[in-house]
């Protein structure tokens, strides 16, 4: 449990009009002190219970309510978060619902997208975005060198299968010089020195 109440002190207003509900949330008061103070022979887990909520001066990033919380780590949690805004549960989870709607949509529109480059006529799909982008990630990775000859003069992206065209993985694309290339389609193959034999 994260230990550090002066994080909150000013931060928390106790719902509950007690003693160890103020000392609890109001300041930085270990809770080995509280506990000796008011324990009466429970642990020191148990002393949210009787501390009971509080109100913290954060609020919900949708809905603007302020959090409720029944714990110091949980607290220090809400306050901490800083990077990601603070959500209350119902919030949270309309907006994970909401992220999940979004990325099966994008899939689904993705998959769409693969599915018509898939089918359209070769020159049509050899000037789509999709193709360009992985052309250059295959140079890229080939360090704009031939695979065949190491050739880095006027470079080709050869498919090795069309099977998943529209959607390549790099293992499907080779990098060949306009030499290489075109003995491999004179011949359907390539030689380790860069000649079809």
């Amino acid at each position: 449990m994260i230990e550090d109440a002066n994080a909150f002190v000013g931060r928390a207003t106790p719902q509950l009009n007690t003693d160890l509900a103020r000392l609890y949330w109001t300041t930085a008061m270990p809770l080995d002190e509280l506990h000796a103070r008011f324990g009466e022979g429970t642990g020191k887990s148990h002393l949210y219970r009787k501390a009971g909520a509080a109100t913290m001066d954060v609020a919900c990033a949708d809905c603007k309510a302020l959090a409720v919380v029944t714990s110091r780590s949980l607290a220090l949690q809400i306050i901490y978060i800083g990077r990601t805004p603070y959500r209350c549960s119902e919030c949270e989870s309309a907006h994970r619902h909401n992220r999940h709607v979004a990325q099966m949509r994008k899939w689904k529109e993705e998959a769409e997208r693969a599915e018509t480059l898939r089918w359209m006529p070769y020159p049509e799909f050899l000037g789509s975005d999709e193709w360009a982008k992985r052309r250059r990630a295959a140079l890229i990775r080939a360090e704009f060198k031939c695979q065949v000859c190491a050739s880095d003069g006027k470079l080709h992206v050869h498919h090795r299968t069309y099977a998943r065209r529209g959607s390549e993985r790099p293992t499907d694309l080779t990098v060949l010089c306009a030499d290489c290339h075109e003995l491999f389609h004179r011949h359907g193959k390539l030689a380790a020195q860069g000649r079809a034999a």
